[in-house]
């Protein structure tokens, strides 16, 4: 499940298509202005555009900077620093807050009494911004850019109010000097988690603890929040050209839940950015060279590894669960009983899923009973959502499961029954966490507005669920959710396997010519006829 978070914008803003009548959503940028072009505002406004997001900016600094050392920094006057928020207020509300570079006491205490007339003024058509820090204290070249003074101001009064933190390693000592010891080591867990918590414990909502400055062959970024953790592994990368990455993830992320990504999707996004980033990095002048800046992150490798903070260097299944096949997942029709997964069985759906809702129904062993020996009849795929352990104890072909089951299913038991397995995902992170375990198929959700169960994130939309099948790699896919016989052609397009439909079947007029017209379009090799034993 990924962490709650305002809802700034509508789900179309998932949509990369911006047209001349909706404005894309927009973040505000308070940061310094880097001469160099690679860090600061200018990295900010590169990210912002590349993820389909109109930046407008602060200022809180004119630097003077190369590739080799930072030689000045113009703090700019309080009047012009307070004079871009209310410019910017009373014209252009932010979706994000995104803050680098603070130079001054006076500009936390300013920052500070903006975010909080935005809590003061909040309504459920206009929420409060989120709020992203990213404790600025040196730059990549080692030149310090802001004093212990500002850092205290921040602890004191505007950490309180941050959603998300990202510092580096150095950032974090500096953020908790006082509650815990050495923090350059990345490999010291322990003392992040520790230092984690002390800010958590100081207000802040969650801690994106980066590991670019860690020295094992892996970059650990490692996710603290209220009862949720997590890490993301990659490879790192033996380059020198790392200028502006730590301003690049932070606006990544920031223009992520501006486009209304759960705050688990965006941290995975803006990490798969930056490692492309990193990828794409080119020399510029004699030292450090910037980041690149190569559009929204597409490429399997640059997506990370999730796993626990303590596991954090996960070991893929070194065999997956059985196959299915790929073709008659098609047509995949999702039923609430056993009447109606034999309906469809008789006229011809080869792969169904029997979803029960009540656990206590007084049936619900029976059900589960017959609906694998229909299975078996009709020589069809039938999966059991949820109920794993009857599914292992009637052999069914296959079992679901949502991820809110991930953690308390025996996935070794269903394994070794010799059962598929096809598993939820509801954006990047948790289709990363599915495929880690190399399951049956992996059903990517909820495409469109769906009224069928409650959801916990924003409908996905078809640009995602193409870039879903492309990280897929080849494995079986399913698209779910709002999928209507009019919407099926589109759904094709993205190169999906499978197409799951609910209400589309069941509440149709008239069920049997639906479903007859769906299995000539998704399933032109079924039989046409009813009848047991058919295919």
């Amino acid at each position: 499940m990924g962490s709650p978070i305002n809802k700034p914008v509508s789900m179309d803003h998932l949509s990369d298509t911006h047209t001349k009548h909706r404005p894309p959503p927009v973040i505000w940028s308070v940061a310094g202005s880097d001469s160099s072009g690679g860090a600061g505002i200018q990295a900010d406004i590169k990210t912002a555009h590349d993820f389909g997001v109109h930046a407008a900016t602060v200022i809180t600094a004119v630097t003077a900077q190369n590739s080799l050392k930072v030689s000045h920094i113009d703090v700019v006057s309080e009047q012009s620093f307070t004079q871009q928020f209310a410019s910017l207020r009373e014209d252009i509300p932010p979706a994000v807050i995104k803050i680098g570079l603070l130079a001054s006491v006076a500009q936390v205490n300013t920052l500070t009494t903006l975010i909080l007339s935005f809590t003061a003024t909040c309504s459920a058509t206009q929420p409060r911004p989120f709020v992203v820090l990213d404790p600025v204290q040196v730059a990549s070249t080692g030149d310090v850019m802001a004093g212990e003074d500002v850092t205290a101001a921040i602890k004191n009064t505007l950490l309180p109010l941050v959603d998300l933190l990202t510092p580096n390693l150095v950032e974090l000592a500096c953020l908790t000097s006082s509650a815990c010891g050495e923090l350059t080591n990345g490999g010291d867990v322990d003392a992040q988690k520790t230092a984690a918590e002390y800010l958590l414990n100081q207000g802040c909502k969650g801690i994106l603890v980066k590991g670019g400055h860690g020295n094992s062959q892996y970059a650990i970024d490692r996710y603290y929040g209220a009862g949720h953790a997590f890490s993301m592994s990659s490879m790192r990368r033996n380059t020198p050209h790392t200028h502006g990455t730590g301003c690049t993830l932070s606006s990544a992320i920031s223009a992520a839940i501006a486009k209304g990504y759960q705050l688990d999707d965006a941290l995975v996004l803006a990490k798969a950015y930056v490692n492309q980033g990193i990828r794409l990095a080119y020399p510029l002048g004699q030292g450090t060279g910037p980041v690149a800046h190569g559009g929204w992150p597409e490429q399997v490798a640059d997506f990370p590894d999730i796993s626990t903070i303590d596991n954090s260097t996960p070991k893929h299944q070194q065999t997956g669960f059985l196959p299915c096949n790929k073709q008659w997942l098609a047509l995949y029709p999702v039923v609430p009983d056993v009447k109606w997964l034999s309906r469809l069985l008789q006229a011809g759906v080869k792969t169904i899923q029997l979803r029960i809702k009540n656990p206590a129904a007084a049936d619900l062993e029976t059900q589960v009973s017959e609906a694998v020996i229909l299975g078996r009849r009709y020589q069809a795929q039938v999966f059991i959502n949820d109920y794993w352990h009857l599914a292992i104890k009637y052999q069914a072909y296959g079992v679901h499961l949502g991820q809110e089951d991930l953690a308390l299913a025996d996935l070794q038991a269903i394994k070794i029954a010799g059962l598929r397995l096809g598993i939820s995902t509801h954006g990047y992170h948790e289709l990363l966490i599915a495929k880690q375990l190399k399951p049956s198929y992996i059903a990517l959700g909820h495409i469109f507005p769906t009224q069928t169960k409650e959801m916990p994130s924003n409908p996905q939309g078809l640009d995602n669920l193409k870039r879903y099948v492309g990280l897929c790699e080849g494995m079986p896919t399913v698209a779910i959710g709002g999928i209507s016989e009019q919407r099926v052609d589109a759904v094709q397009q993205t190169s999906v396997d499978g197409i799951a439909m609910v209400s589309a079947i069941l509440q149709a007029p008239n069920w049997q010519s639906v479903t007859h017209t769906l299995l000539k379009k998704l399933l032109p090799t079924a039989n046409d006829s009813v009848g047991e034993g058919q295919p």
